[in-house]
């Protein structure tokens, strides 16, 4: 996985896109109705039925117009409209798992943090601190992270696009954390303070447009913060004595 040569970095509204490419291109590789079918899922959703103006490609668009002649015999009708269903099905779902169905790690300066995006149906907030404290406590220590982001579509069409919840293990790397959204002027310019909680554990910020992750990430530079950094070794420090 580290040989450059089995790295491609591309701008696709998929992943899948360039993995069904590949196969595609494969002359000696025979793609069956259930695979094309099963490699169109993740597409069609990641680019919102190739309708994202912000995410979907020509690739994309011609993949998935490879892909459809050989999933039409067994592709089911409204195929899109029961991808979403089942992926907005979350009736079984414990909040660990809403956390760590669309969860991904980032570790920068040695720092390891963790980025959720939870289904579009779940919207904590302060006022659920008491139940989903306990929760984001063990998620984030059982991953070793240094602090976790919760990234939410608020239900409230009037209201902020995204509710956002931070949380770490560590009150003092999260006043580090809010002192950095404040004084760096992209981070400022998105994240707005919501309500105080009285845990100095977890902090409330909304956004007035809606951010992708992919979008958001990228803001954060944590190993040019040299505070972040100090503080985080010498809480690690304390916790290996």
């Amino acid at each position: 996985l580290l040989d450059p040569t089995n790295k491609q970095i591309t701008v696709t509204g998929s992943a899948t896109t360039l993995v069904a490419e590949k196969m595609l291109a494969n002359q000696e590789f025979k793609m069956t109705p259930e695979l094309a079918t099963l490699l169109l899922a993740p597409i069609l959703l990641d680019t919102l039925h190739l309708q994202s103006k912000d995410k979907t490609t020509d690739r994309d668009r011609q993949v998935v117009d490879s892909l459809l002649p050989i999933a039409l015999k067994i592709v089911p009708q409204n195929y899109y409209e029961k991808l979403i269903t089942a992926k907005n099905d979350t009736s079984d779902f414990t909040p660990a798992m809403l956390l760590s169905k669309d969860f991904k790690e980032y570790l920068d300066g040695g720092l390891l943090y963790g980025i959720s995006s939870p289904p579009t149906t779940i919207s904590w907030w302060i006022e659920n601190e008491s139940v989903i404290l306990p929760v984001l406590e063990k998620f984030a220590n059982d991953r070793q992270l240094a602090f976790l982001i919760v990234l939410m579509a608020n239900q409230d069409a009037l209201g902020p696009k995204r509710k956002i919840i931070l949380y770490s293990p560590s009150s003092k790397l999260l006043d580090a954390l809010k002192s950095y959204i404040k004084e760096d002027r992209a981070l400022n310019e998105v994240l707005i303070p919501g309500p105080a909680s009285q845990d100095k554990r977890i902090a409330y910020y909304t956004t007035i447009s809606f951010i992708a992750r992919k979008q958001l990430q990228p803001l954060f530079h944590i190993s040019k913060r040299s505070d972040l950094i100090t503080i985080f070794k010498k809480e690690k420090l304390k916790q290996g004595t």
